[in-house]
């Protein structure tokens, strides 16, 4: 298909605080911590979607916020747009009428710009975010620090804790020196800075091939191990996890109950990889090595098919892979029509895509199946329908960097959703793999390593709004075709 006009790719930009210097903050419209003298060098590592707000890292390593009228910055719309919570430096207007009855709860209203206001576990921007409250609420007072700069109010939706908000955000009736004072602090969980509260559903993901699965909440920010092994998927009710382990007597593909139990092997071989579900549920596809094959290495990369012309140069014997399926309880094995060296399948109502030698390409499970190509190109790999089966997901393998695609269910237009960054400002190349849809088809995970480090970073289905989530465990990956992440619901 045509190319399609790319969308903006993400990356960090380079600025400057400006005339009065920068107030350099821990969150948005928080208080200043210091002030970043005129000219100081930063990069701009995240925003707010209003870009009024600006996430910055100094060249010595700190970080923090600072308000974008306060910095010169350009190519903000590069910059991964976060979703946070924004306090605003807005004084809301407390009526002081009559002392209020300390043994009273008071009803007050948030009184923002039209930001979601931070519930923290203490009184300061010290303690973690355990709720948010949208502007024109209203919050039930309990009480208030010794200063009555922070207040307690009712957590909403947990009446039974509680948790603090600046006062100056909060318009009530009454004197808050009335109020009775506390030092109780919030049982809540904290949301993670920086989190993922517009998302739901869940992720499992490996940190390494081999090594701890985890499953990751992206509602509660909070992630737990559920078992070892690689290449997790999760079943269309998000009630199983299979995986693969390749460890000796182990090796095999498995099934686990997304709460841990109930972990069992249903087929048994070495060398399985990317587990993938049909949708119903009752199927699972995996890539297998079926046989062996050989060529001539007659130069860096250029491997020959053996013939006695070609006896001088090495032999190199290679597995050679191909699809297979079984019920979720082992049985029912049957190959699947594939070309040589598939990997990477996944299942939709279209039929199974899968990676091979030669692109992308779409099998069925079905005896008089065939296996037709998708896209013709061999830079083309690991593939993901969407849950509609509208548009499908894959990686271009383009010389030293890694890009994640866009193309239509009939293999048209073929649109890149990632692009490397700015090379004066980040002169490495950048990798964007193992991408994965949200259960509803509207965003996108994946794996990048532009701060340097693996993590896992989300976007809309159109490639917009790339902001990198808040999961801190460190991933390995080798670019050897991992399954990484899965999101179910």
């Amino acid at each position: 298909g045509l190319m399609a006009e790319p969308t903006a790719a993400f990356s960090r930009q380079r600025a400057v605080a400006g005339g009065a210097g920068a107030g350099l903050r821990e969150s948005p419209g928080g208080p200043v911590q210091e002030v970043l003298p005129l000219a100081t060098a930063m990069w701009v590592i995240g925003r707010t979607f209003d870009n009024a707000w600006l996430q910055v890292e100094l060249d010595d390593g700190r970080a923090g916020w600072v308000d974008a009228s306060e910095v010169a910055a350009f190519g903000l719309e590069r910059v991964p747009a976060l979703d946070v919570a924004v306090l605003v430096e807005t004084q809301a207007t407390t009526v002081a009428t009559q002392p209020a009855d300390p043994t009273v709860n008071l009803i007050a209203r948030v009184r923002t710009d039209g930001r979601r206001l931070n519930l923290r576990r203490g009184p300061g921007t010290k303690y973690g975010v355990v709720g948010v409250a949208e502007n024109g609420s209203t919050l039930t007072v309990l009480g208030r620090n010794k200063s009555g700069d922070w207040l307690l109010v009712a957590l909403p939706g947990q009446e039974d804790d509680i948790a603090w908000v600046a006062a100056r955000f909060l318009a009530f009736d009454g004197d808050v020196t009335a109020l009775p004072e506390s030092d109780r602090l919030s049982a809540a969980r904290i949301i993670a800075r920086g989190g993922s509260t517009s998302l739901k559903g869940k992720l499992v993901f490996q940190t390494a091939s081999g090594g701890p699965i985890m499953v990751y909440d992206l509602v509660a920010g909070r992630s737990r191990q559920l078992t070892t092994g690689m290449d997790p998927a999760i079943s269309p009710d998000g009630e199983t996890v299979a995986f693969i382990r390749d460890n000796g007597g182990d090796a095999g593909l498995y099934l686990i109950d997304m709460d841990g139990s109930n972990e069992r092997r249903i087929f048994t071989q070495s060398k399985l990889r990317a587990p993938a579900w049909s949708p119903d549920g009752r199927w699972i596809a995996f890539s297998r090595v079926v046989g062996q094959d050989s060529c001539r290495e007659v130069g860096p990369g250029l491997c020959m098919p053996d013939n006695p012309w070609l006896g001088q140069f090495p032999l190199r014997v290679y597995d050679v892979r191909g699809l297979s399926r079984v019920d979720v309880n082992g049985g029912s094995f049957r190959d699947l029509p594939s070309d040589k060296q598939a990997f990477a399948p996944d299942w939709g109502d279209r039929g199974i895509i899968y990676q091979s030698q030669a692109g992308l390409q779409i099998t069925d499970d079905a005896p008089d199946a065939t296996s037709t190509a998708f896209l013709n190109d061999f830079r083309y790999r690991d593939p993901a329908w969407r849950p509609d089966g509208g548009a499908a997901l894959f990686v271009n393998a383009d010389k030293d960097h890694r890009e994640i695609y866009r193309a239509n269910a009939d293999g048209s237009g073929v649109t890149p959703l990632t692009q490397p960054p700015d090379i004066i400002f980040h002169p490495r190349p950048v990798q964007h793999v193992a991408p994965a849809w949200s259960p509803d088809g509207e965003h996108i995970v994946f794996l990048s390593d532009l701060d340097g480090d693996w993590a896992f970073y989300v976007m809309t289905a159109d490639g917009r709004n790339q902001r990198r989530l808040p999961i801190q465990t460190p991933i390995t990956y080798r670019f050897q075709g991992e399954q990484v992440v899965d999101w179910g619901r």
